[in-house]
C-alpha cells in the first residue's frame, strides 16, 4: 500500500526538474493558434484540432467562436486518454506498476514510518527537517511558495475538523510528506478554479479537455450521436514513459527525510512558478497565441517539454492513427497544446500533418 501511495503521490515530481533548453526543430510554416481546421489530403469533410492548456476551465469551450456548432458535426473525438479514464477512473489502470525489487519494497515499508515521524516532531530547540536541509534563501522561497498555494490554511482547517491541536509556526513543516504531496497536487487545481471563478466562470470547475469528453459522452447517451471516442495513447506508450522516469528509483536509492524534503521543495517551487505563469498565459491563450503559451510554460518545465518520449514519441505514435481516423469521419483532436505546436522536443502534430499534405487553418 505504501508503495502505491508513493507512486501516485510523487509522480508529480517528474516534470519539476529542469535541464538546459534546446532549440526547436525546424518546422513547416503553420499558423499560430489554439484551435485549427484540417482539410485536404482527400478528406471529404474537415477535421479539427483543439490545443488545451492544463487547468483551463471547461466552460471555456463555449467562449471559442464556432466550437459548439463544430462539435455537433464531428463523428470522432480523439483525446490523449480513453474516455473510460474520465468516466470510470477507478476501473482503469493508466500506467503499469513500477517493477520495484523485493528488497526495494522491504526498504520502503521498513524505513518510511520513521522518516515520516521525523517531519512531525515539534521541538523548539531542534531544527526541523527543512531547516536541516535548506539554507535561509531556499527556506524563504519554499515559505513563499507554500503561502501562495495556501497550504498552511488548508492543513489548519483539516486539523481543526479532526479535533486535533494545530501546531504553531509553519504548519506544513510538521506534516506528513506523503500527505503534503497529495495536498500540493490538489491545491494546484484549487488555485486554477479560484482564478476562473474570480473572472466570472461558474464554480462547477472541470478541466477543458475533460469537459469536452464529458460533453461528447452526454451527446452519445442522450442524443444517440454515436460519436466514436478514441484514446490515442496506449498502455505501451505509458510504459515507455514510466520506464524512463527515475523518480521512484531515485527516492529508493536515497531514502532519507532530507531527500523527501528536497522532493517537496521541487514540487512546491514548481507549482508556484506554474501558477504564476498560468496567470500570465491565460490571456495569451484567450487571444490565440498558442506558441507564446507553450514557450512560457516550457521555460519553467524544460524537462517535460523536451522529453523525447513524453512529447515527440507520443506525437509520432498518434500520427500512425490520426490520418485513418480523419479519413473515416470528421474528427476533433483534443490534446495538450504542446503536442500541436513546436517545442524543444518535437516539431508538433500540426507540422507533421502539414508535411503529409494537409491544409491547416487557424480558427482561434
Amino acid at each position: 500500500m505504501i508503495r502505491k501511495i508513493l507512486l501516485i503521490a510523487l509522480a508529480v515530481f517528474v516534470g519539476g526538474q529542469c535541464i538546459n533548453a534546446q532549440k526547436k526543430p525546424k518546422t513547416p510554416d503553420v499558423p499560430d493558434g489554439i484551435f485549427f481546421k484540417i482539410e485536404g489530403k482527400g478528406l471529404k469533410q474537415p477535421s479539427y484540432a483543439l490545443g488545451t492548456m492544463h487547468y483551463v476551465h471547461g466552460d471555456y469551450m463555449h467562449h471559442i467562436e464556432g466550437f459548439d456548432s463544430i462539435l455537433a458535426t464531428i463523428r470522432c473525438l480523439a483525446t490523449e486518454l480513453k474516455m473510460d479514464y474520465i468516466l470510470h477512473p477507478e476501473t482503469v489502470e493508466v500506467s503499469p506498476d513500477f517493477q520495484l525489487t523485493r528488497m526495494d519494497s522491504i526498504k520502503l515499508n521498513s524505513m518510511l514510518p520513521d522518516i515520516i515521524a521525523e517531519f512531525q516532531v515539534i521541538d523548539a530547540g531542534t531544527p526541523d527537517v527543512y531547516e536541516r536541509t535548506f539554507n535561509a534563501q531556499q527556506l524563504d522561497s519554499l515559505d513563499r511558495a507554500m503561502e501562495y498555494l495556501q497550504v498552511d490554511d488548508l492543513i489548519r482547517g483539516l486539523t481543526q475538523m479532526q479535533g486535533q491541536e494545530v501546531p504553531a509556526g509553519k504548519i506544513y513543516r510538521h506534516s506528513s510528506p506523503l500527505q503534503l504531496t497529495r495536498l500540493l497536487q490538489a491545491l494546484s487545481v484549487t488555485q486554477a478554479a479560484k482564478y476562473f471563478v474570480e473572472h466570472g466562470y461558474s464554480q462547477d470547475y472541470q478541466q477543458l479537455d475533460h469537459k469536452v469528453m464529458l460533453t461528447v459522452n452526454e451527446m452519445n447517451e442522450k442524443q444517440n450521436a454515436n460519436i466514436l471516442c478514441v484514446g490515442l495513447d496506449s498502455t505501451y506508450a505509458y510504459r515507455q514513459m514510466q520506464e524512463n522516469s527515475t523518480t521512484i528509483k531515485d527516492l529508493v536509492a536515497d531514502l532519507t527525510s532530507e531527500h523527501m524534503a528536497r522532493l517537496i521543495y521541487r514540487a512546491a517551487i514548481n507549482y508556484h512558478r506554474v501558477g504564476q505563469t498560468f496567470e500570465h498565459c491565460m490571456p495569451l491563450y484567450d487571444q490565440g497565441h498558442g506558441q507564446e503559451v507553450v514557450d512560457a510554460m516550457s521555460a519553467i518545465e524544460q524537462k517535460t517539454y523536451s522529453d523525447p518520449q513524453l512529447v515527440d514519441g507520443r506525437n509520432r505514435y498518434w500520427m500512425e492513427q490520426l490520418p485513418a481516423l480523419m479519413k473515416a469521419q470528421p474528427t476533433l483532436i483534443c490534446v495538450g497544446l504542446a503536442h500541436l505546436v513546436p517545442t524543444a522536443g518535437s516539431e508538433g502534430v500540426l507540422s507533421m500533418l502539414k508535411k503529409k499534405g494537409y491544409k491547416i487553418t487557424k480558427l482561434k
